[in-house]
């Protein structure tokens, strides 16, 4: 959820991309009513929840991530969704619903005390914040980009402060690009950041859309090298990074085999929950462990033919701990108020 549909101005926003707002209110009415009115319930936003990369400061799209811009930022993200908002307040006000919000790549700003607190006050209710992984009972849900060395937040350096007047957020080299390289193209082409996966629409726009494609193809190399290769005290850069960005652009992954890999080293973990990739997915392995992708609730156009098309699902993973045994996730399709939910079919 960026700044909403309208613009204050009264114009349309071509950079949100969350146009559910009413669903999502009917989804948090379904969880606070009937047998689950008088059960304990809680929501885990499992990251870019809210898309505040894509809000301006003051007209301007900056990478630049000082704490009082993304004040602003998410505050303009709380004022485009009232409903949404509104929502969420009744949820917190039922004695026995919690709110856990993960941290993803889109929104970042999430990593400053003040934003934390605006978000709370903003739902009436304090929630609980992880910069990383939420472990439980044998789950582990984390947003994702941690797979993805071009998203990848560096754990242990989230700030950067040296020759500088303030600390700003230490953005991954994917967020940079999308600032200063994507959101510019997107306001010609709004469909760009929604297309899965890359490297088939670089394909797709070789063929059909030739000249504009290698014009975008040759930008993005000369903004690659000249970001990757340089020093800047608003961003950081080393040699091993790069050289695994440039393994992992070369592949498509759905994160299925990462997925498989983590879990085989984890025994102690028996569902992996990510989100990030926009694509739901569920996958059984071996000892019973199972990887679940909740998708996103923004529209996708996937050149991929097991997905092929353009679709919103308003895809989501419900965790039941009614049923005999261990609690299972389950990847769930809402359908509305009055039909409720389905289960998601596998791909």
């Amino acid at each position: 959820m960026a700044e909403g549909r309208i613009l204050p101005d009264g114009s349309m926003n071509v950079l949100e991309e969350f146009v559910h707002d009413r669903a999502f209110e009917e989804f948090i009415d379904y969880y606070c009513a009937d047998k689950f009115a008088d059960s304990e319930v809680e929501l885990i936003l499992n990251g870019d929840f809210l898309d505040s990369i894509q809000v301006p400061f003051r007209g301007e799209y900056t990478a630049v991530l000082t704490e009082s811009v993304c004040t602003e930022k998410v505050a303009a993200c709380i004022n485009g969704h009232p409903k949404v908002f509104s929502a969420l307040k009744k949820f917190c006000s039922m004695p026995n619903n919690h709110i856990k919000y993960l941290i993803g790549n889109h929104d970042v700003d999430m990593l400053w005390q003040n934003c934390q607190k605006l978000f709370c006050d903003s739902v009436g209710s304090e929630v609980e914040f992880f910069v990383h992984q939420y472990i439980f009972d044998g789950f582990l849900i984390e947003h994702g980009q941690q797979f993805e060395a071009i998203n990848s937040i560096e754990m242990d350096r989230l700030f950067l402060s040296r020759g500088l007047k303030e600390p700003i957020i230490n953005l991954p080299w994917g967020s940079h690009f999308f600032i200063n390289f994507i959101i510019p193209i997107k306001h010609e082409r709004p469909v760009v950041g929604n297309i899965r996966p890359v490297s088939y629409f670089i394909k797709w726009g070789l063929w059909f859309d030739t000249w504009w494609t290698i014009k975008m193809l040759y930008r993005a190399l000369k903004y690659f090298i000249s970001t990757r290769f340089s020093k800047s005290r608003y961003r950081s850069s080393n040699i091993v990074t790069t050289l695994k960005i440039l393994k992992q652009l070369q592949a498509y992954s759905p994160m299925i085999d990462q997925a498989k890999e983590y879990l085989e080293s984890n025994p102690d973990i028996h569902t992996l929950i990510l989100g990030h990739t926009h694509s739901p997915i569920y996958r059984k392995f071996e000892n019973d462990q199972e990887f679940v992708n909740s998708g996103t609730w923004t529209e996708v156009t996937s050149l991929d033919l097991s997905t092929l098309g353009k679709f919103s699902k308003l895809t989501y993973v419900f965790i039941d701990y009614q049923t005999p045994g261990r609690p299972r996730a389950q990847l769930r399709q809402w359908r509305g108020k009055w039909h409720h939910h389905e289960l998601h079919s596998i791909v």
